[in-house]
């Protein structure tokens, strides 16, 4: 019987040395299907933050693509208009110095001028000078109608012949009224 039981010792401790060998290799097996996992779950993160900063690039581009096209729109809306306004400058500045050139021999021709349609003839011609960048076309006509003397007024009152041969402002239209004495003074008939 010993040499049974020795069997049976044998057999038991093979059974329990092999279930606690099976134990033990299922312990490593769990352990390595665990560290998979994590391994997997780590992975499936890294994909997925991946897939999300490639969304993201994407979208920046698709936004920058955008934006660059709406500053070319704005870009070359302002070219456009910036083309417009320089066209319509002209065009005024030629209406400008017509009128101007036009007024100019009107009142050249009539000898005279109202002190008011003197200042709005200078209003012109420095919208038209200053403003415009007119090129001193008209500034002969101007010179012509600063020398023209004060009309009297329409209603029967008093005006200034203030640019006589003796008058000194040197044809400064700031001096116009220089030089006034009681003299001056016409009545209109």
């Amino acid at each position: 019987m010993s040499g049974i039981s020795n069997d049976i010792a044998t057999f038991v401790y093979a059974i329990v040395g092999g279930g606690v060998g099976v134990a033990l290799v299922n312990a490593i097996n769990d352990r390595w299907k665990l560290r998979q996992q994590r391994k997997a779950q780590l992975e499936d993160r890294e994909e997925e933050k991946n897939d999300k900063t490639n969304e993201i690039g994407e979208q920046v581009e698709e936004f920058k693509a955008f934006e660059k096209r709406k500053n070319k729109e704005l870009e070359d809306k302002i070219d456009r208009l910036t083309k417009d306004i320089k066209t319509l400058m002209e065009a005024q500045k030629l209406m400008y110095l017509d009128k101007i050139c036009y007024l100019g021999q009107k009142y050249i021709s009539e000898r005279e001028i109202t002190f008011n349609d003197r200042r709005m003839f200078h209003m012109m011609h420095d919208m038209y000078h200053d403003k415009l960048n007119g090129n001193g076309d008209a500034d002969y006509v101007v010179h012509g109608v600063d020398s023209l003397p004060l009309k009297l007024m329409d209603k029967g009152e008093v005006g200034l012949d203030v640019h006589r041969a003796e008058c000194d402002c040197g044809g400064n239209r700031s001096k116009h009224l220089c030089n006034y004495n009681s003299n001056d003074v016409i009545a209109k008939k």
